[in-house]
């Protein structure tokens, strides 16, 4: 439950904290497919629920004069530019957390079921190559 609960946040979190309980290599794998993906789920359909939700949270004072781009944001656009949906999905788990890429691509106006398929994807492949390292790097430790 933990190794989910922290993939939610930080995909990296999964195989960490699994890795520190002894999940075996499929327990920990799915936790943190499993914790991505419910990340991914809840963001991709109720996206703009939450933000009417947010928005009306006081959050402090407002700043005047916010630039419109960011280091941060102008990153997100040369990503999206060169490879799409697909390419930013590609590098959510090791660059992102699920939150920001879901929320970026959610924001460049991706279908739900697309974000599913990539995402999806995504997190199958770096949860196998992450838990496997680990796995690897702990027997090597011994």
């Amino acid at each position: 439950m933990p190794a989910y609960l922290s993939s939610m946040f930080k995909f990296i979190g999964g195989p960490v904290i699994g890795t520190a309980m002894n999940l075996s290599f499929f327990e920990m794998w799915g936790a943190t497919v499993a914790g991505m993906m419910t990340t991914v789920i809840v963001l991709s359909f109720f996206h703009s629920g939450i933000r009417k939700v947010l928005s009306k949270i006081p959050l402090g004072r407002k700043r005047r004069g916010k630039p419109l781009f960011t280091p941060n944001r102008r990153r997100f656009v040369k990503v999206w530019k060169l490879w799409g949906a697909p390419g930013v999905a590609f590098l959510t788990p090791v660059l992102f957390s699920p939150i920001i890429g879901t929320l970026v691509v959610v924001a460049f106006g991706v279908r739900p079921s697309r974000i599913m398929i990539y995402m999806g994807l995504s997190a199958a492949f770096w949860a196998m190559v992450i838990c496997f390292s680990f796995g690897e790097i702990i027997t090597f430790l011994g």
